[in-house]
């Protein structure tokens, strides 16, 4: 029998399985491509919803879970703060890998990149003074 916490670390689980899956689906297909207009037999509950919308309906369910972890202690709540530098440090891994990916050939070359430049990462200031002063965040473009 499972504990209440492999319960819902299973449904983490379960939920990056089906953002992978849509992830898949949307590159197979196209971001409008629907499933009532394609071959599939599944024309039921939200068979008109494209391949985006489905996409962010299963992160959408990925957050929700991820959520549920923070609040039985399965994972360490973080601030906002950290929230935005780990996301623009990944943002910065993801542009650097794409840029030797494209060196080496395998990913298509583009004028211009869509989303990852690396001069395009916000700019984070440092987190509030002594005195108050607020955070703040400069987006470059």
């Amino acid at each position: 029998m499972m504990t209440i916490r492999q319960y819902y670390l299973s449904k983490l689980a379960e939920e990056c399985c089906e953002v992978g899956q849509r992830a898949i689906k949307q590159m197979q297909f196209g971001p409008f491509e629907s499933q009532a207009k394609g071959p599939s037999q599944n024309k039921t509950g939200d068979a008109e919803l494209n391949n985006m919308q489905r996409l962010r309906k299963e992160v959408n369910d990925l957050l929700g879970v991820l959520d549920v972890l923070e609040d039985i202690g399965e994972l360490p709540r973080i601030s906002g703060w950290e929230l935005l530098e780990a996301k623009n440090e990944k943002r910065r891994k993801m542009a650097k890998y794409l840029h030797y990916s494209q060196e080496l050939g395998n990913v298509e070359e583009r004028t211009r990149p869509i989303g990852l430049k690396i001069q395009d990462i916000y700019t984070i200031e440092p987190e509030p003074d002594a005195t108050g002063n607020q955070d703040t965040i400069s987006d470059p473009r």
